[in-house]
């Protein structure tokens, strides 16, 4: 693909002095979107006028591939930009970075020798500047100088060998504050092909950018809709402590079917500037029976300016035939003190299991610990939540899933722990919303401690 721009002529008239032309020249018939307008479809060269000076970006589309987004650019009598329109071209990650005072920037490429010394960390970087290199190591850093100081560039991190997961060694991990600070914006499109290896399915996205203070997500960021199994860790601690990040757009986790341990633990956790999860998701329908422990464990901890929770919402199905689930959800949104409803957050129906109940071994517990614990601000959805989980659990109890002399799932052990714990803004009658079950809670002490005590005057002790 070529972008470029020139005066243009019309007949004998001169050009609009503040016009150019711009050209687009892709070799796959795709759909092309300006500014998030959709400018042409299934044409191979566009033409149009554009004021000099312009902010563009240009996103492209096409059928069987990945989005390519081309980061942000602006108009000038001679602009030129060249992408190869290939499956790998479209697979690239884009960070726009500072080359902050001493013009440079270090991408970590030892993370393969964490987890393997079988593999090498293989890719094709476009350093933004003129400067392509082909990189082909797994136990040493790549560090580029640039022409300019204190200067924005877009860096283009492609494969160079075409290895299913040849991004999955990326990070910045390590204690490099100087490096992490210079990152101002991710972009792209996370593929199958990108991360996933059916022999490394451990440790995607974990701790990528953690710490990065000065990171945002751009527009296209996303993981592919192709990618549905992910193995422990994944996007553990992938955005902790990217104070920067204000909202996820279009960032969505919904179509991964399977999961195991450690499913985004902290993934979001310290982002204190995020107010909106917008049309960020979960998975919703979660089919494998391995075990999954500490799934979303303390994602959103300590996102103090997050206030709404747009259309999130909670797995809505997990299958959980011979496997082990614990701390689920476990202090998820604890210290979220901006949040003032959960009216649209549905809980998980852990109802809809597969296989013979006589043979199953989980247990859930802590269950929903310390969710919400010192969400001040919190008034309204608590009784649609509470509502959903007596009713869930009714259901398994009457499906023959609980047995009070034999458990073989047990959801009295630590279940809704502290939950509330302090949500002292709670407007909400939350009597009327924990309904009688066929057993006795136990161990869910503190579960509403701080709430107006006229609110869970009724409650029975052990839920206070």
């Amino acid at each position: 693909m070529t972008i470029k721009t020139k005066f243009s002529s019309m007949g004998y008239l001169f050009p609009e002095p503040d016009k150019v032309s711009l050209t687009i020249n892709i070799d796959t018939n795709v759909k092309i979107y300006l500014n998030d307008v959709l400018i042409a479809n299934d044409v191979s060269t566009y033409t149009t006028q554009i004021y000099i000076g312009t902010i563009c970006n240009i996103r492209l589309e096409a059928s069987g591939y990945n989005t390519l987004y081309i980061d942000e650019f602006v108009i000038r009598q001679n602009t030129i930009l060249n992408e190869s329109m290939s499956l790998e071209a479209l697979e690239t990650l884009y960070l726009t970075i500072n080359s902050g005072s001493d013009a440079s920037f270090t991408i970590h490429a030892d993370n393969a020798s964490l987890y393997t010394n079988d593999n090498l960390v293989q890719y094709a970087i476009d350093w933004g500047d003129s400067s392509i290199i082909e990189y082909c190591d797994g136990y040493n850093n790549i560090t580029h100088t640039f022409p300019l100081a204190n200067t924005q560039y877009v860096i283009k991190i492609k494969s160079n060998n075409n290895e299913n997961g040849w991004l999955r060694y990326f990070g910045f991990k390590n204690d490099d504050p100087t490096n992490k600070n210079k990152i101002i914006k991710v972009d792209g499109l996370l593929s199958k092909k990108m991360l996933w290896n059916i022999y490394y399915m451990d440790y995607i996205c974990y701790s990528w950018f953690q710490n990065c203070t000065n990171l945002t997500i751009g527009n296209s960021f996303n993981i592919s809709s192709d990618f549905t199994q992910v193995g422990n860790h994944f996007c553990e601690n992938m955005f902790n402590g990217c104070t920067s990040i204000t909202t996820l757009n279009n960032f969505s986790l919904s179509n991964i079917t399977y999961i195991r341990d450690y499913f985004c633990v902290g993934m979001f956790q310290g982002c204190s500037s995020l107010t909106t999860l917008s049309n960020f998701n979960l998975p919703q329908n979660i089919t494998n029976s391995e075990d999954k422990t500490y799934f979303c464990t303390k994602m959103f901890l300590d996102c103090i300016s997050l206030t709404t929770l747009g259309n999130f919402n909670l797995p809505q199905n997990i299958n959980n035939t011979n496997c082990y689930i614990s701390n689920y959800c476990t202090a998820m949104f604890k210290n979220c003190s901006a949040i003032t409803t959960i009216e649209n957050l549905k809980v998980t129906n852990f109802s809809i299991l597969r296989g013979d109940y006589n043979s199953l071994t989980g247990i859930y517990y802590p269950l929903y610990m310390s969710m919400f614990e010192n969400c001040t601000s919190l008034k309204t959805g608590v009784v649609s939540f509470l509502s959903n989980w007596t009713n869930a659990t009714q259901e398994m109890i009457d499906k023959g899933y609980y047995y009070s002399e034999y458990p073989r799932i047990t959801f009295d052990s630590y279940v809704l722990l502290r939950t509330f714990y302090n949500c002292s803004a709670i407007t909400e009658n939350i009597t009327t919303s924990i309904k009688p079950l066929s057993f006795t809670p136990i161990n869910n002490k503190y579960a509403f401690v701080g709430v107006n005590s006229s609110l869970i005057s009724t409650l029975d002790a052990k839920w206070k």
